[in-house]
Formats: structure tokens, sequence, C-alpha cells
């Protein structure tokens, strides 16, 4: 085999792994292109509904997104799939309190600080969106 096809077919090995590692990744983080879910870098945050969205993800079903403002700050919260957390009974309503648990570790959603969401406070209503191992509940 000339050097040549060596480098063609060791090319073509490479492009053929990369989407089983990418998807394995993928899918520690809900399978929809989130990051990882580390329990290690999880923080609470309480805050202000100022509205929610629903927001296309590089894969799978929209998410949806709460907005809230924390410590005078934006923020915005990935809770879940859409039709899934709107199922579970639990309204964002504009001006509510929240508390939330998830993973923030410095990631950003439209230029504003972000969170993958793994529980939600609001009022007397407590939606798990995650287990305790940070594994997501939609998927169950």
């Amino acid at each position: 085999m000339s050097r040549l096809m060596k480098v063609v077919a060791t090319i073509a090995l490479v492009i053929g792994l990369t989407p089983l590692a990418s998807a394995q990744e993928m899918r520690r983080g809900g399978g929809n292109g989130l990051p990882p879910y580390n329990l290690a870098k999880e923080v609470t945050v309480s805050g202000s509904v100022t509205g929610t969205e629903a927001s296309p993800m590089m894969q799978g079903p929209a998410f949806l997104v709460a907005n809230v403002t924390v410590d005078g700050q934006t923020m915005h919260l990935l809770v879940a799939p859409e039709d899934w957390a709107k199922a579970q009974g639990i309204t964002f309503a504009k001006g509510a309190t929240i508390a939330a648990t998830g993973v923030s570790d410095g990631m950003h959603f439209k230029g504003d600080a972000a969170m993958v969401v793994r529980q939600v406070e609001i009022g007397a209503k407590t939606m798990a969106v995650r287990a305790a191992d940070g594994s997501p509940l939609w998927e169950k």
C-alpha cells in the first residue's frame, strides 16, 4: 500500500470514529449537545423570573429556557425539553421567585451567564429535572 493510501485510510478511520466519541460525550450531557453534567461544580442560585423561551438545541427538541435576574444580572436556566418540562405542571410566571440548582461553570447563552438545571423551586413547587447523579429524567 502506498504512503498516500495509508494517509487516506488513517484520515477516513479518524473521521469515521469522531462521531462515536462525540455522541458518547453528548449523551452524558443529555443527548442534546449540552456539556456533561458535573456534580462537583453544582451551585444554587436564587432570582426572579423575567420570562421564558423555547430554544432549539444542537440535537433533539427545543429546550425550555427560564430567563432570570440573579444579583442584578441576567442568567438563562436551561431547564429541559420544552414539552417534557411543561408536562411537569410547573409554571415560570414573570416576577416569580425561583431557586435553581445546577451547573454554570462559566457557561453562557446569548451572551449572558447560563446554567444547566438539575432542580428548580418556584413558590411551594419543586421540579426535579435530573436525578441525583445528574442524568436527565426526561430520558427515563
